[in-house]
């Protein structure tokens, strides 16, 4: 599946393969980002509203919304079994979400200088789920900060930054 989000606030689901639209979701805001679970089944959005929806992928059908965030949503990445979701916002912070209880497990980053400087703010997740690399570019100096974790179970231990 592929899905592309507008300003507009709709986004369209198309099956890869056919280019055929399977689903178009209205959903009132600014859609900023966009993540697939690793099934394929669910769809995260990321919204200028601060809301991270999740969807249905293929019937469209809004599964649940989570609220958090103090500025828009900028990015999304599920973990590789789906049940967490990381989502970066303009207000300098990487937020941890239970998927499956659709609740904030609480605040993976959170910048220290003035959030509100920040222009860009973009992670991944590794495909194994064990290292997270964040970019973040502020006004003051328009170089990009760079951040690098390796995820264990007892707790995040950054390997490098600028």
């Amino acid at each position: 599946l592929l899905a592309c989000g507008e300003k507009s606030g709709q986004i369209t689901v198309l099956d890869a393969e056919t280019r055929q639209v399977l689903n178009t979701i209205s959903c009132g805001s600014d859609t900023r980002c966009i993540a697939f679970g690793p099934d394929g089944q669910l769809l995260a959005t990321g919204h200028s509203d601060m809301t991270i929806r999740l969807w249905d992928a293929k019937s469209g059908r809004l599964e649940g919304e989570l609220k958090g965030h103090d500025l828009a949503v900028r990015d999304l990445a599920f973990s590789p079994n789906g049940c967490t979701l990381l989502s970066g916002s303009d207000d300098g912070t990487i937020r941890v979400w239970s998927v499956p209880g659709r609740t904030a497990f609480g605040i993976f980053y959170r910048r220290i200088d003035d959030p509100t400087t920040d222009n860009l703010h973009r992670f991944d997740l590794s495909l194994n789920g064990k290292t997270l690399a964040m970019v973040n570019e502020t006004e003051t100096d328009g170089v990009p900060d760079v951040y690098v974790w390796r995820l264990t179970q007892d707790g995040p231990a950054v390997v490098t930054s600028k």
